[in-house]
C-alpha cells in the first residue's frame, strides 16, 4: 500500500483472534449468513463481500473451522 500510497499515513493496529473472531461473528458473518433476507438494495454488495471473503481470502472457512473447534481452544485476550 506504501508503494501506492507513498504520502499516506497506516496505523497498525492489534486485535486478540478471541476478541477478532467475536467481532466478525457478530457483524460480518451474520450479514452474510442470510443474504436473502437483507434489504434487495444490498444483495449485490453483499454477495461481492462475501465473494472476495470465500473465495479469494478463505476467511470464511477458516472461521467456520475455528468455530468448530474453539471448545478444543483456551483462547486468552492477553495473548499475542
Amino acid at each position: 500500500m506504501h508503494a501506492a500510497y507513498p504520502e499516506a499515513k497506516f496505523v497498525l493496529g492489534y486485535r486478540s483472534p478471541k476478541s477478532w473472531a467475536d467481532s466478525f461473528s457478530h457483524m460480518i458473518y451474520l450479514a452474510l449468513s442470510d443474504i436473502d433476507k437483507a434489504p434487495e438494495e444490498q444483495r449485490g454488495w453483499l454477495r461481492m463481500v462475501n465473494e472476495v471473503l470465500v473465495q479469494k481470502c478463505k476467511i470464511m472457512a477458516i472461521y467456520r473451522y475455528l468455530e468448530k473447534h474453539k471448545a478444543d481452544v483456551n483462547y486468552s485476550d492477553n495473548e499475542i
